[in-house]
Order: structure tokens, then sequence, then C-alpha cells
């Protein structure tokens, strides 16, 4: 880490100083901490195939675990936004990057049972194949990293997938797949951007708090109905 992304020796935020090695750095790391939680939500998703796990999410019992987890998602949201200041500064924010690893693969899973749809497991291998191809990009140094190139390639890669699974499955099914995964990307990639060059943030991150980004992938979204509300509502 170099002299610029350091104050009184600790780990300073994102500005106009910090270093192309250091973003690089840290969108390596980012995409590394969200990999395996990708994967995780994938497995999950994958269990619907079989016939005792939806004999399961088709019972009383899932539908209670179904509100139980869409109660600990909200408060545990609504929690880390209102105190991320001193959760960020002063306390583990590790916890809630389970805590929503471990709700979205549940809830996710109990949609794609009750609706009988492989829509959101298809959409999640794009988003894997798009995080490594990401992991791949930041760790390699013969290209030279710029945003550009990052959106060209994950793109790409995701294009090449959809005509790989094209050979296998109904065209038009996989479309909208393909095109609701490439606007998750879309979002992925410019709050990434936005995440290591804005001054202008709801929450800021530091250079050496790449786990964290993680978690604010999903608390960015949050960020987007006050501006919603003042854009269209308050006028």
């Amino acid at each position: 880490m170099d002299s610029l992304s350091l104050i009184n020796g600790q780990a300073s935020y994102f500005d106009v100083n910090t270093s192309l090695d250091i973003k690089k750095k840290f969108i390596h790391k980012m995409y590394l901490n969200i990999l395996p939680k990708l994967f995780i939500i994938g497995l999950s998703l994958t269990t619907i195939w079989n016939e005792y796990i939806e004999l399961f999410l088709d019972s009383s019992t899932a539908s209670g675990l179904f509100f139980i987890m869409f109660y600990v998602l909200f408060i545990s949201t609504a929690f880390l936004y209102c105190n991320y200041n001193d959760i960020s500064s002063y306390y583990d924010y590790k916890p809630y990057s389970y805590i929503f690893t471990m709700c979205f693969s549940y809830l996710l899973t109990y949609f794609s049972n009750m609706l009988k749809t492989s829509f959101l497991i298809y959409c999640t291998i794009y988003l894997i194949v798009f995080n490594i191809t990401t992991i791949l990009y930041t760790y390699q140094n013969t290209i030279k990293f710029n945003y550009t190139t990052l959106i060209k390639t994950s793109f790409t890669s995701e294009f090449i997938i959809f005509i790989f699974l094209c050979l296998f499955n109904d065209i038009e099914y996989l479309l909208s797949t393909y095109l609701f995964s490439s606007i998750t990307t879309l979002y992925i990639l410019c709050d990434t951007e936005n995440m290591i060059s804005s001054n202008n943030r709801t929450f800021n991150v530091k250079v050496d708090q790449s786990s964290l980004a993680a978690v604010l992938l999903y608390l960015d979204i949050f960020t987007l109905f006050p501006f919603i509300i003042n854009t269209f509502i308050g006028r």
C-alpha cells in the first residue's frame, strides 16, 4: 500500500490521489470476497431440483422460515444502514456479509421453487462468470487496467456463456436471463467505480475494506430510493 493511501499510519478513504494500483488490488480482493457467496447462493438455488428439498420448500414450515429470513434481512439491513459509520469504524461488519448470504440463499431458493423456474440459477451463472473474469483481469499485468476494458471484458465473457447455453436451452428464455444479469452486472460495475472514485457517497469505504465493499454493493441499492423520491416526488 503506497503512502498516498495512508493518513497517520492508517488506511484512508478513496480520493483523487489514490493510485490506480491500489484501486486495482481493492477490486481484485473485493470480487474474491464476493465469489464464494455467489457459489453458495448458486448451490442453494440448485437444490430446487432435489425432490426432497422441493417437498420441504412446499411445506408450511418453509413458508414460516421464509418470513423469518425476510425479517432478519430487513432488520439487519436497516440496522447497518442507520449505523454504518459506527459499525464500519469500530465493530466487525463481517457477520452482516454472512447474514445477507444466508438470507438471500434461502429467499431466492424459495422464490425459485414457488415459481418453478430456473431463471435465477442462470442469472447466477452469468454473475459467477462475470466475477471470475473480473478477478482474472485485475490479477494480470499484461493488459493495462482501466474501467472501460473491465466493462468490455466482463460483458464479452457473459455473452460467450450465453451463446454456449443457447446450444442446450430455449434462446428466448435465456435471452431474458442474459438481459437481467447484464443489467445487474452494469449496476455492480458502476457502483464499484463509484465506490472508488466518488466523494459524494452516502457510504464511504477505506482502501483496506474490500470485504466491506461486498456488503456495500447490496446496501447501496437502498440509497437509490431517497434519490427516486427526491427526483420524482419531491418536486
